[in-house]
């Protein structure tokens, strides 16, 4: 059974991945659209199998979170509420270009 625990972003803000999703949860709660784009953003990094392995909740691998920031920002950076808004337009606007068209 792999414990879970959460992970600190490197860096000289040293968030916690608890309290960046807070405070995107607050920034995004007004904006309905932003907020779903937010969920489809976050279901696609989801563990696998993860209604078989306890807390049974879609959160994505420790490591693997690690590893996306370390590739991102290097050991001394972290994401920024913003940041990761305007990482989120970026990935529903792939999705539309992606999209089969008629």
């Amino acid at each position: 059974m792999t414990k879970v625990s959460p992970v600190t972003f490197p860096g000289p803000s040293s968030l916690s991945y608890a309290r960046l999703i807070l405070q995107l949860a607050l920034r995004l709660a007004p904006h309905p659209v932003r907020a779903l784009r937010a969920l489809r953003a976050g279901w696609s990094f989801r563990a696998r199998g993860w209604l078989r392995t306890p807390p049974f909740l879609p959160l994505p691998p420790r490591d693997y979170i690690e590893w996306r920031l370390y590739t991102a920002y290097g050991a001394a950076g972290a994401p920024t509420p913003p940041e990761v808004e305007r990482y989120l337009r970026w990935v529903d606007r792939m999705r539309k270009e992606a999209a089969p068209r008629e």
